[in-house]
């Protein structure tokens, strides 16, 4: 009697942790599409990004979980050679993208990879293997089996809490960027790569590496006189398009070009400007 006693309460046990297990395994689950939902915005028209999240929010929502330590592997530890994607599509209106994505070796990626196939490996056996295997009527099965569990239990455990980590760290990144992209120095940064990119400063920059001088100095208002007649429409528009009302600090603004003031014997002074050598290192927008 008190062993049937004692089977009777081992297997109420057995029947708690196996929720526990499976609860702890979805736990897992979530943790790696939350990871995957919000740790990569798509590259697009920022009109298009949100639609384009709403699309992969559903799609790996209905993934299973082996599917999604695949993908996860793939975009969180990409190779090194794969770190920087070459093949983003190009647009004529602003776009951004965002990804989090951990550098390491190849060991720790074969790590982290097998440590998570095993979290799947264990939630198949549990959810298609335990059962069968659990003699109920027996004690000692039942031991065995609650002993399992607790390993079972552990083993999973880690992976929550390492996958827990990383959500921690995406936090703060998406956090860091969030007040970043709020700051002046944010929009600073955007307006000064804009008018690096813009049509007049390409021009300029042109000038600079096909000027007579052999160390690339160009007179501004010569400069400018070319402006007028290869991009009459932003010349004319200067203030409105660029927020400079004369050309010399829009070219100064840009932080793309050196320049230089010589006094003249009458007084004034001319206006040069060349290409700075860091910039000519820059790849061309």
């Amino acid at each position: 009697m008190e062993t049937e006693c004692e089977l009777k309460v081992l297997e109420n046990e057995v029947l708690r942790k196996i929720g526990r297990n499976l609860m702890a395994l979805q736990q897992v689950e979530g943790l790696l599409k939350t990871l995957l939902i919000h740790g990569s915005v798509r590259s697009g028209p920022a009109e298009a990004v949100q639609r384009q999240q709403v699309k992969r929010d559903q799609a790996i929502r209905k993934q299973t979980l082996g599917t999604l330590v695949g993908q996860f592997i793939t975009e969180v530890f990409p190779f090194q050679d794969d770190a920087e994607n070459d093949n983003e599509p190009e647009f004529q209106a602003p776009y951004f993208t965002f990804n989090y994505s951990i550098q390491s070796d190849c060991v720790y990626v074969q790590q982290r990879a097998a440590a998570l196939k095993l979290v799947v490996d264990e939630r198949n056996e549990l959810v298609h293997h335990f059962l069968p295997k659990w003699t109920r009527a027996s004690l000692e099965s039942t031991q065995a089996a609650d002993q399992h569990l607790d390993q079972q239990h552990a083993r999973v455990r880690v992976e929550f809490e390492t996958l827990r980590a990383y959500l921690e760290g995406l936090q703060r990144g998406r956090e860091l960027l969030g007040n970043f992209i709020s700051s002046p120095e944010y929009v600073r940064q955007m307006e000064e790569l804009w008018l690096q990119g813009s049509r007049v400063v390409q021009l300029l920059v042109e000038m600079s590496r096909n000027a007579v001088s052999s160390e690339g100095w160009v007179r501004l208002d010569a400069a400018g006189q070319a402006l007028w007649t290869n991009a009459e429409e932003d010349m004319s528009s200067l203030q409105a398009m660029y927020g400079y009302n004369k050309l010399k600090p829009l070219v100064v603004a840009s932080q793309v070009f050196d320049v230089r003031d010589e006094p003249l014997s009458n007084g004034g002074s001319q206006v040069s400007f060349r290409i700075k050598r860091d910039a000519e290192q820059r790849p061309e927008n």
